[in-house]
């Protein structure tokens, strides 16, 4: 049994109602299908997850960004990303001189990975 809303995604024993696994989902879970591997997909406004369905473990993410871009993650690294997601694409990071939290183009790390088509 699944559960979802604005801040994320439960999946609870349905005899008991037991919370077995929560998931916060960025812009929510509104959708929930389980995949033919036996991982879920969760979407919400934000993007699309595609969870481990015993640890809860996010395996790939992919963040919608403005102009129907868009950035796939794989343990926080940047896999695949649209042609002009670099628009969208920051980190934060500490100033060395000042010691306060910046936002930084992504290029920063290093660029980003050209466009291609992600395999669910």
């Amino acid at each position: 049994l699944a559960a979802g809303g604005d801040w994320g995604l439960q999946i609870l024993d349905p005899d008991s109602g037991e919370r077995l696994l929560e998931v916060e989902t960025p812009g929510g879970a509104h959708a929930l299908a389980p995949l033919p591997d036996g991982r879920l997909a969760a979407g919400g406004t934000g993007g699309l997850q595609i969870l481990d369905p015993d640890s809860g473990e996010i395996l790939l993410e992919v963040v919608l960004a403005p102009d129907k871009e868009y950035f796939s993650f794989k343990e926080s690294q940047i896999v695949a990303a649209s042609p002009r997601a670099w628009r969208w694409a920051f980190v934060r990071g500490r100033d060395p001189v000042t010691g306060k939290f910046e936002v930084y183009p992504y290029e920063v790390v290093g660029e980003l990975p050209p466009p291609k088509t992600a395999a669910v």
